[in-house]
């Protein structure tokens, strides 16, 4: 039975309205967001300052902000946010980068732990390793690496203290050292105030270390200056229990 014009008519009135209803939410959402970096740029300018920090507030696409700086023992290290807004799956996160301390390969992945053990499961390691095997030429040196390390690695959880952390990595005995360590935990467990609602540290926390460095990241949108420097802690952290794993630093 063919549609009513009249009724197609509404239906595709409706869409059209859903839509610009929707560029509309996109429009006042960025506006909204700009306006609130506005205000904090001052804020994160001088508290950067403070800390010694180099602080880059010039907007580039996705990449809103950056910070440079170094850490006690002189690691040097960036951190950037990642609005994301340009996706159509918004995944904003910011982002803590320590080149220095690296790894020769894919060495350790710490996170939220139903997310670590999919990746060393069996039926992962089938599907990457068949990945591997037949794109391998094509993809390069990151799926062979993470074929390489879901084959090795152990997947280690340390106990309820964790609150939902885990490590995967090729060495158990630095993952059970790095998840008992209290003064890691608490760092990774108790964020300032003024999270999102619903933030939970174990799913919104991840870092890797690999051939690159040290990459520790959180996903969240518009985070504050105080969830900047408490990245920044978080990584000064891991990289100092790295480099007592004698990974490369410099």
């Amino acid at each position: 039975m063919p549609i009513p014009q009249w009724l197609g008519l509404l239906l595709m009135g409706a869409v059209v309205a859903l839509m610009v209803a929707a560029v509309l939410w996109g429009v006042r959402y960025n506006r909204q967001r700009e306006a609130a970096e506005a205000r904090e740029r001052p804020v994160r300018e001088r508290r950067a300052r403070e800390l010694g920090w180099r602080f880059d507030g010039t907007p580039d696409g996705d990449i809103r902000y950056r910070f440079e700086g170094h850490g006690p023992d002189g690691l040097h290290w960036t951190m950037k946010f990642d609005s994301d807004h340009s996706s159509s799956s918004s995944s904003p996160e910011l982002a803590w980068n320590a080149p220095g301390v690296k790894a020769r390969r894919l060495e350790l992945m710490l996170g939220h732990r139903p997310r670590i053990e999919s990746y060393t499961s069996g039926a992962a390691r089938k599907v990457i390793g068949a990945s591997n095997f037949l794109l391998g030429h094509v993809v390069g040196r990151p799926l062979q690496e993470m074929s390489d390390f879901v084959a090795a690695a152990v997947v280690t959880t340390a106990g309820a203290a964790t609150e939902g952390f885990a490590i995967a990595s090729r060495d158990a005995a630095l993952a059970r050292r790095m998840l008992q360590d209290a003064e890691l935990m608490r760092l990774l467990r108790s964020w300032p105030r003024g999270m999102p609602k619903g933030f939970a540290p174990a799913k919104a926390v991840s870092a890797q270390l690999d051939g690159d460095g040290l990459h520790v990241r959180l996903q969240v949108d518009g985070p504050s200056m105080a969830a900047c420097e408490h990245l920044a802690a978080v990584g000064e952290a891991l990289a100092a229990r790295l480099r007592e794993a004698r990974f490369v630093s410099a």
